[in-house]
């Protein structure tokens, strides 16, 4: 009995991309807390934007989506837990273990994804303000659904070199969570990079134009100076020639 136990554990283990251990005390009560307020807090956020016609933006678009996707992950973490918990379900966890994990991971992709559509999203209100306001959300829904998509067909693939093929099952899990580790930082980066340049750029050359415009200021305020003087000047010489004049003709 122990030894199953112990071997359903090790499975489970590498049956999620993130694993938390339930064994300790602190732990079996911790974790369906911390499960219980994520999906509470999620489907409040979700209901808050999808309710108030004020968020209805190109930006909570992409929100709610990933709330959407975080709040299945946390579902289906949330089960595995139950289901572990249970003593008497133990012995029939692998029944629905395969299913379990490449759903598990196809959401994690899809959490992923959304992040990083977010972050292209708050890139491309940046850099292509223009373009960013003709969006629509029939727009910014087909992605969404484009995200979904390629998570399922990224669970397919898991499950097929998973269970279906003669690969290592510790390399395959650790190649799978590499990339949805690696991958989707490298995109954030990239794109942060790229947002901060372009920032920089633009306000460089604000600085430029606004310093230009004030040497331009300057200049011509010294110009306007340089003339009334001179005009001041001719002014006086020519009302100090008249009495001269005058002075002559008389």
């Amino acid at each position: 009995m122990d030894r199953n136990c112990s071997q359903i554990q090790g499975n489970i283990s590498l049956a999620i991309p993130v694993h938390m251990e339930v064994e300790s005390p602190i732990m079996r009560v911790m974790i369906p807390i911390l499960t219980v307020f994520g999906i509470f807090g999620n489907t409040m956020a979700f209901a808050k934007i999808v309710s108030d016609k004020r968020l209805h933006t190109h930006t909570y678009f992409a929100v709610a989506a990933l709330i959407l996707s975080d709040l299945v992950s946390v579902c289906l973490y949330g089960i595995h837990v139950l289901v572990y918990l249970s003593f008497e379900v133990k012995e029939d966890v692998k029944l629905f273990e395969k299913f379990f994990m490449s759903a598990t991971f196809g959401s994690t992709h899809a959490s992923a994804a959304h992040v990083v559509f977010l972050v292209g999203l708050r890139y491309y209100c940046v850099v292509k303000r223009i373009h960013y306001e003709t969006l629509s959300k029939r727009i910014l829904l087909k992605i969404s659904c484009i995200l979904w998509v390629l998570s399922v067909c990224f669970a397919t693939v898991y499950y097929i070199l998973r269970f279906h093929t003669d690969l290592d099952v510790a390399v395959t899990v650790l190649l799978f969570r590499g990339y949805l580790l690696c991958l989707p930082i490298c995109i954030i980066i990239y794109f942060h990079l790229k947002k901060i340049t372009v920032i920089r750029t633009v306000s460089f050359s604000r600085k430029l134009r606004t310093s230009g415009g004030s040497e331009r200021m300057i200049r011509a305020r010294s110009q306007i100076i340089v003339m009334s003087r001179m005009v001041s000047v001719i002014l006086t010489s020519s009302r100090c020639r008249r009495p001269s004049i005058r002075f002559l003709s008389v």
